[in-house]
């Protein structure tokens, strides 16, 4: 979990890797979330939402940093 009424986690096996985030609040919510390095994801490496708007965020520093709006689920990959 990351805050009260949004929750990220990761799903991997072998190569390929995945970042769920959920926002359940009625605000938008600012993350800024920690890739672990035993994710199969390298830095710099722009992963896309598959869910809907197909918006973009790139690993850096080994940060994913944006902003989900309320009632929203992203699906990164």
């Amino acid at each position: 979990a990351f805050a009260e009424q949004t929750y990220a986690y990761a799903r991997a096996t072998g190569q390929q890797a995945a970042i769920i985030v959920v926002n359940n609040g009625n605000a938008p919510a600012n993350l800024d979330l920690v890739v672990p390095a035993s994710l199969p994801l390298a830095e710099g490496r722009i992963l896309k939402n598959v869910l809907g708007s197909g918006a973009e965020v790139k690993i850096e520093n080994g940060r994913l940093k944006f902003t989900i709006g309320p009632r929203v689920a992203v699906i990164l990959v």
